[in-house]
């Protein structure tokens, strides 16, 4: 009996070259501003620095996002859980948002009495208006 198979063969468009392009060079951007956060990767002699970037539009943020970020800060042995307000929410009606400024700030206050929360704008307003996307 033979068995069928549901797999598709991988694609090989160019749509898929200039996404796996673009995941290879969004990968580069990261581990460049690691770096720059961080210092240089030391060659295998110190454990790894764990982080998790935690994005969204934190209008306001709440408990709920507090215990999450310190369920997985725990379960992944993560040093840090980065908090990123994003500029503008792209599933989100932008007049049904608070300035970004003020989402910012809550998310500063909330996130001040854990040392492994850090609140960071890598996801600030972008200059020409448009939504953000985490992998830009």
């Amino acid at each position: 009996m033979s068995k069928s198979s549901n797999s598709q063969p991988p694609d090989s468009s160019p749509s898929a070259s200039l996404k796996s392009a673009k995941r290879r060079r969004t990968s580069k951007v990261i581990a460049a501003r690691l770096e720059t956060a961080f210092g240089p990767k030391a060659g295998g002699e110190a454990p790894p620095f764990r982080v998790a970037f935690f994005g969204g539009s934190f209008d306001p943020p709440h408990l709920g996002h507090l215990q999450i970020a310190a369920a997985a800060a725990d379960r992944f042995s993560l040093d840090q859980v980065w908090f990123e307000p994003a500029g503008q929410q792209p599933l989100k009606d932008p007049a049904s948002l608070s300035p970004y400024a003020d989402r910012l700030a809550m998310t500063r206050l909330a996130c001040a009495s854990n040392p492994r929360f850090v609140v960071h704008e890598h996801d600030a307003p972008r200059r020409d208006g448009l939504p953000n996307y985490t992998v830009d």
